[in-house]
């Protein structure tokens, strides 16, 4: 192993699309995905960007519910933003000579995952996990992880691994939805755990992260007319009335969290038409999107936690997406070698506990995504319609 760790840059992003599927268009694919890579400059003239060695991006709502219980519409959507994140990121950092590959994408109902790294680093395994949060089981909320063991192409036995969650969390105010919103975590986590095992066991050091639409609000914050870009006001907000911050300090499943400062306005909910920055006050103002790193023994450094400015392109929805970019240290405690490990697995590329998506989907999945693709298209008018001539047919 080399003597000298290279740390790791990782950028993640999540965004909640509001059950409007942009994915239309490809122009504005392209230009969604370009807001959601942080231009972050690496030296003071601009002239280089920072890149980061992993990227991962989060989408919830990412289409309208019913397309999420179709397996063939929500693989396609993922393959079309797999193949814009790869495009737009070669073509941002090709002055640097750096490329970018699919480590992998994977989903759950409408909640979707993508993974994507430097061409120079060598993939050596990924694992997947699916979990389904919603009623009666349903995949209306849920979480969709991927693991990974990589190693640098220079030192193959320079390797880590990473575990990458984005979630849905159970929605609306209140003590019962934020209890939900617990039991939810606490389910995804356990799902994760169970399906990364081989991860865990290898690496205790290694990193995780969980991020997306985790719904949580502000709580008892009863001031009108709150200026939200103030910097003081976002302090106390986030320190004192954030539901998550409690739970980061008071649940357990949280408890081997940690997030990086708020310093950024929050990120839910919108008023879609207007002032982009206008907040519908219907909801309580809250940071309902958000990414968690494991805590380490000593503090990662934080290159940047930030909300995405809603530019005309990300006004489709009433979230506000979120990014952070994160520089972490190469593992020192991984218990054998990489190859070790992977010999010792019977599981398949995609995981041998991890729900596959090959698999038959649900009952109730199958319901709720036919039934409402039923309404969508009034289909139900029609055949409502052709039964009534039938019965006149017969009867004339």
């Amino acid at each position: 192993m080399s003597q000298m760790k290279k740390d790791w840059k990782v950028s993640i992003s999540t965004l909640n699309c509001g059950k409007i599927s942009p994915l239309e268009n490809s122009i504005n694919v392209e230009r969604i995905i370009q807001h959601l890579i942080p231009a972050l400059k690496k030296n003071k003239d601009g002239s280089h960007l920072i890149a980061a060695d992993i990227y991962a991006f989060g989408f919830q709502e990412l289409s309208m519910i019913w397309e999420g219980s179709l397996p063939t519409v929500m693989q396609s959507y993922n393959d079309i933003l797999s193949k814009t994140i790869i495009k737009v990121l070669n073509e941002r950092f090709r002055k640097d000579s750096i490329e970018y590959s699919l480590v992998g994408s994977d989903y759950v109902g409408a909640t979707s995952l993508v993974v994507v790294c430097r061409n120079s680093l060598h993939i050596e395994k990924v694992w997947r996990s699916r979990t389904k949060c919603g009623m009666f089981g349903s995949n209306l909320k849920g979480g969709v992880g991927l693991g990974l063991a990589l190693s640098r192409d220079e030192d193959e036995g320079d390797n880590d691994t990473f575990i990458f969650v984005c979630s849905h969390l159970n929605a609306n105010e209140g003590y019962e939805n934020m209890q939900k919103r617990c039991a939810d975590f606490t389910t995804i986590i356990n799902n994760c755990d169970r399906d990364f095992k081989e991860i865990l066991e290898y690496n205790k050091d290694g990193h995780y992260f969980f991020f997306g639409d985790m719904n949580f609000r502000v709580n008892g914050w009863e001031h009108i007319n709150t200026n939200y870009n103030d910097l003081n006001t976002i302090e106390t907000l986030a320190t004192k009335y954030d539901e998550l911050q409690e739970v980061l300090k008071s649940v357990d499943s949280f408890k081997r969290f940690d997030e990086a400062e708020i310093t950024f306005p929050p990120t839910y909910k919108y008023e879609i038409i207007g002032d982009k920055n206008k907040f519908n006050k219907k909801r309580s103002p809250s940071w309902c999107d958000r990414v968690l790193f494991k805590k380490y023994n000593g503090k990662p450094r934080i290159i940047s936690y930030h909300s995405i400015e809603r530019t005309q392109d990300l006004q489709f929805t009433d979230h506000q997406g979120v990014n952070l970019t994160i520089e972490v240290g190469q593992s020192s405690t991984i218990s054998s070698p990489l190859q070790q490990l992977l010999q010792s697995l019977e599981a398949t590329e995609r995981g041998s506990i991890s729900v596959l998506a090959e698999q038959t989907i649900d009952t109730i999945d199958w319901i709720v995504g036919y039934v409402a693709w039923f309404m969508h298209y009034k289909a139900h008018y029609w055949i409502g319609g052709a039964i009534i001539l039938l019965i006149i047919y017969y009867l004339l």
